[in-house]
């Protein structure tokens, strides 16, 4: 197994002209899906992550067939293998990386989301779900990304210090409607006593 090395993450104008072609959805996520929501760059990004269909990943391994896909096994781990040719990973993989050769730098990390009919499913736990019209937003150039809300639940499980900045930057933004879903998601999750609690509260 090989072991994550240097990132050089792809542009968003590179990954758009890279999947001009694809007739399968995915969704700009991570930092980036909020600086996108925010309207500006606040903080640098080390990588890109672009969440797709967990069905839709043989499609996606066809379309970067010349590229080196690695997946993280066992999952939420620091080690990496090839990803067999058509392979489907099931739940709980969910962490592809791919960059455009076997010994370069690494351009970027796929997010493998699971729907049930018209909702998302949130991939910590399966009781945890919605509808479809609040996964996404679309922007002015037909760019799908991650929906603000579902991104702050993913950063609100284990938040780094960059998460929490994530947060406050986006908490003016959001609608009240968002800021009380986020905290029904969060609660969920994480119970009554999560920290992130207080600040949402704090600004709604």
């Amino acid at each position: 197994m090989s072991k994550p090395d240097v990132w050089e993450p792809l542009s968003l104008s590179e990954l758009k002209i890279l999947f001009s072609e694809s007739s399968r959805p995915y969704w700009i996520s991570g930092g980036w899906a909020l600086d996108l929501f925010i309207g500006r760059t606040t903080r640098p990004h080390e990588d890109l992550d672009v969440t797709i269909n967990r069905n839709d990943l043989p499609y996606f391994q066809t379309l970067l067939s010349t590229w080196d896909l690695q997946i993280v096994d066992p999952p939420n781990s620091k080690n990496l293998r090839p990803l067999f040719p058509n392979e489907f990973a099931p739940h709980p993989y969910y962490n592809i990386w791919a960059r455009k050769g076997d010994s370069s730098a690494w351009n970027i990390q796929f997010m493998l989301c699971d729907f049930d009919r018209d909702e998302w499913v949130y991939r910590r736990n399966g009781n945890i779900r919605g509808p479809f019209s609040e996964f996404e937003w679309t922007d002015e150039e037909g760019t799908k990304i991650l929906s603000p809300v579902i991104q702050l639940l993913y950063k609100s499980r284990n938040p780094r210090d960059k998460d929490l900045q994530d947060l406050e930057n986006c908490l003016p933004l959001l609608r009240a409607a968002q800021k009380s879903r986020l905290l029904d998601l969060i609660k969920q999750d994480s119970g009554d006593s999560h920290p992130w609690i207080k600040r949402i509260v704090s600004n709604s």
